[in-house]
């Protein structure tokens, strides 16, 4: 067991150190930033509701923006955490035996959270939704041996903080109610009395939350849950068949094996005959496992029942809408659904280690028993290495990671505060396209605050190139204004002055770059006008150099005017043009 947990820490400190940010992270780092905290924590996010990911989320954005390596430790500790919490989870339901290594390996390395955990978003809801899983089953099968209060507020506060996390924690009542039902050594009357307790609690937690999640989640939402008509019964039929037999069954068996969508084919599956062979595979199992140990049926219904619920939610949502049936092969909604599989295949397992006894044969006598453990233990850890390799390939290293990191080095560099140029994130960090207000350097950068600005005068301008590398900003002469007046000057203003300043060409509506050259004794506030953008520039003594960015056309003249409390300033130049890297 210890090997699993050092195992699973470090392939996710790995996997999830070759990722970066992306899509929902932005704006969940945006608005850690930008919105009041309490906001911020029960916002209805796509019709969902995570305050605990949020929260983490929060912190994280807080204690260090932007800085992937957060990420990296926390998921690896968690998933570390994972597999310490499902190890007492299975061996309190199948014994602490080496055949339940095979679920807890399953649990721990399935490559179906390999890209849950890598994205930051998902990782926020699927691993607290495994830690709650497990607790819960701790929980349930505690009270089923003491009925006794702390175990029944142990369950209690482990499905709590499952809601906390993510409202789709309501379905962890199905795994437990499976486990209160398969409780040793008792008749189906009496298994029932010892259900009704726990589970008279958790419908009563669930009545308090829902009335909190249907506020909460009342305003509009993008991808909220309700009614879709394309959802018809074929298709809900071919759905939820293409979830058990390209998703669920090859992951119990430690794949899927190289057919996981990813950036590049992402409606990659598996072949039409090991789907048909995994699948029928799958229900045969499950019929000879009810048929040989009757009390297993209610742990394979429990988790038959948990996969239709689950995917369900994703059928009958306007994500269904724009992915189609693909939306199943999509790992982050089923990666809860094999946990909760795995909680069956325990409570199968301890089913046939109870029923055992009484129906032995050549294969299942307890010297046979010992000899197959290892083998299934071994073939199963060779499945999750191979699919493992194969997804880790096929997925690759995120292509934005560099820009991400070449720009918080740079940044660190400079020291603060910086005015960078705003412009859009490259495709690789955040694609304009499907996020036309948030691939916006000025949105993904807010959680730097006042260390980092935009669109406001600076002696020197930085821009950030395809490379995520910051620059001082030469700004290219598109216009410029025309010789000054006055000799050695160009253009003199005293307190109170205006001047209309002629350009030497007019350009169309665009982000252009301005440069205001100045000579002052004492300086003071001047106001330059460029179209209908007039912008606020603070000159100081001496030789001066500001550059800002502006969205404007360019007229035939621009207004110089110097506030009634400044000294008099020379304006020595005005160009006005597009950003480029400083030479050297």
């Amino acid at each position: 067991m210890l090997a699993i947990v050092v195992l699973s820490l470090l392939w996710r400190a790995w996997t999830v150190a070759r990722w970066t940010w992306q899509d929902d992270d932005w704006i969940y780092m945006h608005d850690a930033h930008a919105m009041p905290l309490w906001d911020y924590l029960v916002q209805d996010y796509n019709g969902h509701l995570m305050p605990g990911g949020f929260l983490v989320t929060w912190v994280v954005t807080t204690l260090a923006p932007l800085n992937f390596w957060v990420p990296v430790v926390v998921v690896a500790l968690t998933s570390a955490g994972v597999v310490l919490v499902w190890a007492v989870a299975l061996a309190r339901l199948a014994g602490p035996r080496l055949l339940t290594l095979a679920p807890l390996a399953l649990v721990a390395l399935s490559p179906l959270y390999l890209r849950p955990t890598m994205w930051w978003a998902a990782a926020t809801q699927a691993l607290p939704m495994l830690v709650f899983m497990g607790l819960c089953v701790i929980g349930a099968e505690r009270w089923t041996r003491s009925h006794a209060r702390a175990d029944l507020l142990r369950l209690l506060v482990a499905y709590a903080g499952g809601l906390f996390f993510w409202e789709k924690a309501v379905l962890l009542v199905l795994p437990v109610c499976a486990v209160l039902l398969m409780a040793d050594g008792r008749t189906l009357r009496a298994r029932l009395r010892t259900a009704r307790t726990p589970l008279v609690a958790l419908a009563g937690v669930t009545l308090v939350y829902l009335p909190i999640f249907l506020v909460a989640t009342s305003g509009e939402s993008a991808n909220s849950i309700e009614f879709n008509a394309a959802a018809t019964q074929d298709g809900a039929v071919e759905f939820l068949a293409r979830g058990f037999s390209e998703m669920l069954a090859p992951a119990l068996l430690g794949g899927p094996w190289g057919t996981l969508p990813v950036s590049g084919d992402i409606y990659g599956h598996p072949s039409l005959g090991q789907s048909v062979l995994l699948g029928v595979l799958l229900v045969a199992l499950a019929t000879l496992a009810a048929l040989r140990w009757p009390g297993s049926w209610t742990a394979i219904a429990a988790a038959g029942l948990y996969a239709v619920v689950a995917w369900g939610m994703i059928l009958f949502s306007n994500r269904f809408i724009l992915t189609g049936q693909h939306a199943v092969t999509d790992e982050r909604f089923s990666a809860d659904v094999l946990a909760a599989a795995v909680v069956s295949l325990a409570l199968v397992m301890r089913a046939a280690r109870r029923d055992g006894p009484r129906r032995r044969s050549a294969v299942t006598t307890r010297g046979g028993r010992r000899a197959l453990a290892p083998v299934l233990v071994g073939v199963l850890g060779g499945s999750l290495l191979v699919s493992n390799l194969l997804a880790t390939d096929r997925i690759g290293t995120n292509p934005g990671r560099a820009w991400v990191e070449n720009l918080r080095a740079d940044l660190a560099a400079r020291g603060a505060p910086t005015v960078l140029w705003d412009a859009n994130t490259p495709d690789t960090v955040l694609q304009p396209a499907f996020f036309p207000a948030e691939a916006r350097l000025s949105y993904v950068l807010a959680p730097y605050g006042d260390d980092v600005r935009f669109s406001e005068p600076a002696r020197q301008l930085a821009i950030v190139d395809p490379r995520g590398r910051v620059h001082d900003v030469e700004v290219t002469d598109e216009s410029h204004a025309e010789a000054g007046p006055v000799e050695g000057c160009g253009y003199a203003l005293g307190p109170g002055d205006r001047v209309t300043v002629p350009m030497s060409d007019e350009r169309y509506l665009w982000d252009w770059a301005l440069q205001v050259n100045t000579v002052a004794s004492t300086g003071g506030t001047m106001a330059v006008t460029v179209g209908g953008t007039t912008t606020v520039m603070q000159v100081r003594p001496g030789l001066e150099q500001l550059q800002v960015q502006l969205q404007t056309a360019v007229p035939e003249t621009i207004t110089l005017e110097m506030a009634d409390d400044a000294g008099t300033v020379c304006v020595s130049e005005v160009i006005i043009g597009n950003p480029q890297p400083a030479a050297g």
